[in-house]
């Protein structure tokens, strides 16, 4: 399904989404398949970080298990958002190049 996540961290993003806000269900699953934003991705970091902060840190602020798998996604999500980005960067200075000719 997802060239960017393995099947576990498709499973905990999905939950993850469906716990926080299940509206954005379809969203992630569209991510998943490869169809995304910037703006998506952004949304979906929002709703994980939100979980680390709540639920994948210990009494003295120490990442639990759930957390290191909260990070591990976290870091996927956003490694898949920064490649994004520099490919568009990329794309745009090459058009500018060929434009400006």
């Amino acid at each position: 399904m997802s060239k960017f996540l393995d099947g576990s961290l498709q499973s905990l993003l999905l939950k993850v989404v469906k716990k926080r806000n299940p509206s954005l269900l379809r969203l992630a699953k569209s991510i998943l398949k490869g169809h995304y934003n910037s703006s998506d991705k952004a949304i979906l970091c929002q709703l994980i970080n939100e979980e680390f902060c709540e639920h994948g840190v210990d009494q003295h602020f120490e990442p639990t298990q759930f957390g290191c798998e909260l990070e591990r996604l976290l870091d996927c999500v956003n490694r898949l958002h920064i490649r994004r980005e520099k490919n568009e960067t990329v794309e745009n200075l090459v058009f500018t190049s060929y434009t400006n000719y």
